[in-house]
């Protein structure tokens, strides 16, 4: 019986293709302003499933006959998934919950699966650093393009129309058209690590690049955001940490957040003489650089249920019905219907038992990942100059990061890029695919 050959790297016809499907999965769903209530992302995050979908398309072309990821820590990153779809499931046929709900959340997670396996058997059959540059570029096409939006918000807040710029959900805060502030900070600080990547892959182009992330600074800045500045650090340490990095990229990373601090300076005396209402300069000093009162208030909330349902939690999706209802002495004023920390989300929601598996697969999952970045662009493979899988870690450890404080992954538009970034780490090229890779042209 005759089998299909074994795929090689892309060609010319996908790299020249991919960039493009990058830039409609990644670029468009950041960019729609116009929206239809009651939800106000709803077009942007099915313009990413769309887009996401057009591009693994292209990418699982060119993978293994039989793509399903091989590594331990790609199967528990799909188990740890896999369950929380059985708890979805679950949570409609024994617990009465809407199926519309669930319905939803299954469709998301199974979508992030998809990718994730995309993204895993690319690596695994050599195009892991071809694939991997043409979303750097689309992650750095949006960085631009959302702070110019930014931009204009903070000081021409006259000029958002609702159909090109969303006008700012904050007045005083640049919050792009992904219309919050901390998304707007993650989605740059995403287009920095891209842009500094792109910068040691392209030596030609590297003072560009960095001109980039600086302009992506700016705008976090101009964001107010303290997820923002948190992505300083973590910039600083993989600069700090990754020594196969050029000795002038590493400066520019562990300078990060010496360069936001002066944009911050530069932004407020700029906002000043402009007679510009800039809500940074309130929140970078005093208590605003602390976690919110009311943020603590729904952490202390959150403890008090999973004390009251250990076993089985309140249900999937079922916590903001469960806090609605549930009386507190020290319920915050503002209306939650996230945890706003990934971690205690499961725990609440799925009973501790349940949470610990999940956490205890993606944790493992993690540690993988990491120990793939670390193992990345040792010895003679090709990207050696710019390790593709530590960048990619650097990426899906800035989203971890925010998903302690925040919920970005119940966003299509995050919870995509993020997957395939996490797919692209958890495995390692086989020795033909690497070989074959390292024939293959590259930019210089």
């Amino acid at each position: 019986m005759p089998t299909r050959p074994s795929p090689s790297p892309l060609g010319p016809a996908g790299l020249g293709t991919l960039p493009l499907l990058a830039i409609l999965a990644i670029v468009v769903p950041t960019l729609i302003a116009y929206n239809v209530p009651p939800s106000a992302t709803f077009l942007n995050q099915a313009a990413a499933f769309v887009g996401w979908g057009l591009f693994c398309i292209i990418v699982a072309l060119a993978v293994p006959e039989r793509p399903w990821p091989r590594s331990a820590g790609a199967r528990a990153l799909l188990g740890s998934l896999a369950l929380l779809v059985a708890c979805a499931v679950g949570a409609s046929l024994f617990e009465r919950a809407p199926w519309s709900l669930s319905l939803s959340a299954i469709g998301s997670i199974a979508a992030a699966m998809l990718v994730v396996v995309v993204g895993a058997a690319a690596a695994r059959a050599g195009n892991g650093e071809r694939v991997f540059e043409a979303f750097c570029i689309a992650l750095v096409v949006a960085g631009i393009a959302s702070s110019v939006v930014g931009l204009i918000e903070v000081f021409a807040p006259h000029w958002p129309n609702g159909w090109l710029v969303a006008e700012a959900s904050i007045p005083g805060r640049a919050t792009g058209n992904v219309r919050q502030p901390n998304h707007l900070s993650s989605l740059l600080l995403w287009s920095m690590a891209a842009a500094v990547w792109l910068g040691e892959r392209w030596p030609r182009w590297r003072i560009a690049m960095w001109a980039t992330a600086l302009l992506c600074n700016e705008v976090i800045v101009l964001s107010a955001s303290r997820t923002g500045l948190v992505g300083m650090f973590v910039l600083l340490g993989w600069g700090l940490l990754d020594r196969r990095l050029s000795r002038g990229t590493r400066i520019f990373l562990a300078a990060a957040p010496v360069a936001y601090l002066a944009l911050w300076g530069l932004s407020t005396l700029g906002a000043q003489a402009m007679h510009l209402d800039f809500e940074g300069a309130k929140r970078m000093s005093g208590s605003g650089l602390y976690v919110s009162y009311s943020r603590w208030r729904i952490w202390e909330n959150t403890l008090s249920l999973i004390a009251m349902h250990p076993w089985l939690g309140v249900g999937f999706g079922e916590f903001n019905f469960a806090w609605s209802l549930t009386p507190f002495p020290n319920r915050p004023v503002a209306f939650f219907d996230h945890t706003h920390n990934l971690l205690l989300q499961f725990a609440v929601e799925l009973g501790i038992p349940l949470a610990l598996a999940v956490c205890g697969a993606m944790g493992y999952a993690v540690w993988a990942a990491l120990q793939n970045a670390i193992a990345s662009g040792r010895g003679s493979s090709a990207g050696a100059v710019a390790p593709m899988q530590r960048a990619a870690f650097v990426l899906v450890f800035m989203v971890a990061v925010h998903s302690m404080l925040e919920y970005p992954l119940w966003y299509s538009y995050f919870l995509l890029p993020a997957a395939f970034a996490f797919g692209l780490c958890l495995e390692r090229p086989e020795r033909g695919a690497v070989a074959a890779a390292a024939t293959a042209p590259s930019p210089s």
